[in-house]
């Protein structure tokens, strides 16, 4: 049943919905103001990990005040299931305009490094918190008046995982990292002590792949990336994006050096070397115009929008994937890249990662919403395209957000959803993906926060895959039949057949 009041806030509509929950465009009950309110799941809503991870959320930004970091407004629980209201932001969250328009303007990417890094330096000199998820998808950017060409304002939002400096590492209880991959500091990967050094390593990597397309070290597996974070060379900028200021490259190389002590101090100080680069070659004479321009509709009127809006391309050939390097000689890390490399599939505890970005579907302006609690209603695969995916929340790479995805260089072959597990009561997005070392197969339960990504073998009608114990013998097996469903077998010989409730193959 759809909600149409939530606690004394009048639903407008619902914005989206995925396998965490809602999240509603709603008018504030006693003030003229709208607010976007996400609702978790009941089934996640009483899961103790996940409450206490929306609940923390909560906590930690209702004491920040900083133009840079959403503001949270409320929270609550209707029918079991738990909700948190927050700032309602015309906007859209930077990895939806990477993945949509292409790499950023320069100088837009300057104002996501100088805003990102002063809620970073905030939080950490205010509250002694480090964030610990900065990605692109936490970035809001909120459009300005039609003809702007910059951001009026840059927001970094889900503070889910959040930590102080005396609390536990990265890694959880069962020894899983918190965050995710492709932007997480070396020192947090070795569950060393972090502070906000940690957090602008990952606003580094986010600046990288705003500016290239491309992240500095390309998703070839978890494993592979867990090695680059730890010893493969910093890549140039130029390389992957030509006609940028080659001044840039050091600049770069300093925020994404291996150990904290190497890196700039403070967001400041980041914001700052990287805008004196820039301003070393503009790179407005090889380079269009910045990124974010909005056009007006004909015949709009003063301070409306057409929804339609898009994010101009910057422009650039297309990145070029990082060269694989040899990792670093220093005796602390080679041993753990030899355990890394004696592992053959990783489970790793990505964030919930409310990152934040759907759109009006009357004609208004886009709302800030967690992308990973609810895709947009309108990102379904179009029917006129069937070699494109079409199961539910996918794109061209796999489950939007997820974990459940290909990564660069490698192609999609199939998309399942399996029906709900009678451990779990969840289903489990799976994706088969063809790699250079062979197909991949890749898998996380819906809401759930652990994925696994094995080498796959193909057999009959399907693929097989084992995922074996840490440190001990036996291990879980996989029998995926694309035609029918996938059947588990753990360590113990207890089966589970799972049928696909949803299924897409090349």
């Amino acid at each position: 049943m759809e909600l149409t009041d939530i606690s004394g806030y009048r639903v407008v509509r619902k914005l989206g919905s995925g396998g965490m929950g809602d999240v509603y465009l709603v008018d504030h009950p006693r003030l003229p103001r709208r607010d976007a309110i996400k609702v978790l799941s009941r089934s996640l809503s009483m899961d103790p990990q996940f409450t206490a991870r929306f609940q923390r959320e909560a906590e930690v930004l209702a004491g920040i005040a900083h133009p840079n970091v959403v503001t949270a407004y409320d929270r609550g629980a209707i029918d079991d299931r738990l909700w948190l209201a927050m700032e309602y932001i015309d906007g859209a969250d930077a990895s939806q305009v990477l993945k949509r328009d292409g790499p950023l303007h320069p100088d837009v990417v300057g104002d996501i490094i100088g805003g990102v890094g002063a809620a970073l330096d905030a939080v950490w000199q205010q509250r002694g918190l480090t964030h610990r998820d900065v990605k692109p998808a936490n970035v809001l950017l909120a459009l300005g008046d039609p003809g702007s060409t910059r951001p009026s304002a840059v927001k970094l939002v889900d503070f889910g995982i959040a930590k102080a400096a005396d609390e536990a590492s990265s890694l959880t209880a069962t020894g899983a990292a918190m965050g995710t991959m492709t932007y997480m500091s070396p020192e947090a990967i070795e569950s060393r002590r972090l502070d906000s050094r940690s957090d602008l390593y990952s606003l580094a990597c986010t600046a990288f792949e705003l500016l290239t397309g491309g992240p500095p070290y390309p998703d070839n597996g978890i494993r592979a990336m867990m090695m680059a974070h730890l010893g493969a060379p910093i890549p140039d900028v130029t390389l992957h994006r030509p006609g940028l200021p080659a001044a840039l490259n050091p600049v770069f190389h300093r925020a994404l050096a291996k150990e904290p002590g190497d890196r700039y101090a403070t967001g400041a100080q980041f914001a700052a070397a990287y805008r004196a680069a820039l301003a070393t070659a503009p790179p407005a004479r090889t380079l269009p115009a910045p990124a974010l321009t909005r056009q007006a509709p004909a015949g709009a009127q003063p301070g409306t929008h057409d929804r339609n809006t898009r994010v101009q391309n910057a422009g650039g050939p297309a990145p070029a994937s990082a060269p694989p390097a040899a990792a670093r000689s220093t005796a602390s890390r080679r041993g753990l890249l030899l355990a890394i490399g004696a592992l053959v599939a990783v489970l790793v505890l990505a964030a919930l990662g409310y990152s934040w970005l759907t759109s009006d579907t009357d004609g208004g302006a886009p709302v800030a919403a967690p992308s990973s609690i609810a895709a947009p209603t309108s990102a379904a695969p179009s029917p006129s395209a069937p070699s494109q995916p079409t199961v539910t929340g996918t794109d061209a790479a796999g489950f939007v957000g997820e974990y459940a995805r290909c990564g660069d260089g490698e192609t999609l072959r199939a998309a399942m959803i399996t029906e709900a597990s009678s451990g779990s009561g969840r289903p489990a997005h799976v994706v088969i993906c063809d790699g250079a070392s062979g197909p991949v197969y890749r898998a996380a339960q819906v809401g759930d926060t652990v994925g696994i990504s094995l080498q796959a073998t193909p057999v009959p009608g399907g693929y097989t895959a084992f995922n074996p114990n840490p440190g001990g013998s036996g291990g879980t097996s996989y029998r995926a039949v694309l035609d029918s469903g996938v059947t588990v077998t753990s360590p113990d010989g207890a089966s589970e057949f799972l049928r696909w409730s949803q299924i897409w193959q090349r």
